[in-house]
């Protein structure tokens, strides 16, 4: 399967998500917000489970996953909710709410390591969760140049890459990465599109996507190596070591 063709199959798994259920089921419960040591975090499982680059096969829906991941740590788990002091009752019912909305950003993530493939023939992308725990959401080895570190943020900026910070326990640069999801509001009554996606439209319509189930998805021009490239060195031009 060519990195065109896992995007699309990814981008097909991403559609047959059905974000309004899963919305209506969980948006208001917001039982288990405290941090999650390492042990049982998701990620390991997340890009386990869903960063397969030249073998995308089997992609787990949100139960399956959920079901795979409080299988394999429920003994941990268990333990974090008796020192936590939550009751099982709360836990249990807050912990998948809690898993969900780590689930469908990671998910977002993951495709624009996808989608990065598809910019050069024989380009090295790299997801983790070590990478993540050092704020690095993927990193980029285009051939013959030094790795680029990027930050995926829901964010809203004036400029479309912004220049990047250093993460100085790692001594990495990382290039910020904003985007913005299309409005809760598409069309008017009378079926033409709202002033507020037209916006959308005009500022990222040619870097995002957005799937028929409303999930936004980054287009590989998101990632044009030029820009990042660009971000770095103005990243290293201004940063004065101490």
């Amino acid at each position: 399967m060519s990195e065109l063709d896992e995007l699309k199959a990814f981008e097909v798994f991403l559609s047959g998500i059905k974000l309004d259920a899963h919305h209506k089921k969980y948006a208001h419960i917001k039982l288990v917000e405290l941090d999650m040591p390492r042990e049982i975090q998701p990620l390991r499982h997340l890009y386990r489970e869903y960063w397969k680059p030249g073998r995308l096969a089997g992609l787990p829906d949100f139960d399956s996953f959920y079901a795979i991941y409080k299988e394999e740590l429920k003994t941990p788990l268990v333990a974090f909710q008796t020192k936590a002091q939550f009751s099982e009752e709360t836990f249990w019912r807050g912990l998948p709410a809690r898993m969900y909305r780590t689930w469908a950003s990671i998910l977002t993530q993951i495709q624009g390591g996808y989608a990065i493939r598809t910019v050069l023939p024989g380009i090295t992308v790299e997801m983790s969760a070590e990478l993540d725990w050092k704020g690095i959401d993927i990193r980029v080895s285009p051939g013959g140049s030094e790795p680029i570190n990027i930050q995926i943020k829901k964010e809203t900026y004036s400029r479309e890459v912004r220049a990047p910070h250093k993460i100085s326990k790692y001594r990495q640069t990382v290039v910020q990465l904003p985007y913005k999801l299309t409005p809760p509001r598409l069309y008017l009554r009378n079926g033409e599109k709202s002033k507020p996606y037209k916006d959308w439209e005009n500022q990222w319509g040619g870097k995002l996507k957005r799937l028929d189930n409303g999930f936004v998805v980054f287009r590989p021009r998101m990632f044009a190596l030029d820009e990042l490239q660009s971000a770095v060195r103005e990243q290293r031009e201004s940063y004065k070591p101490g």
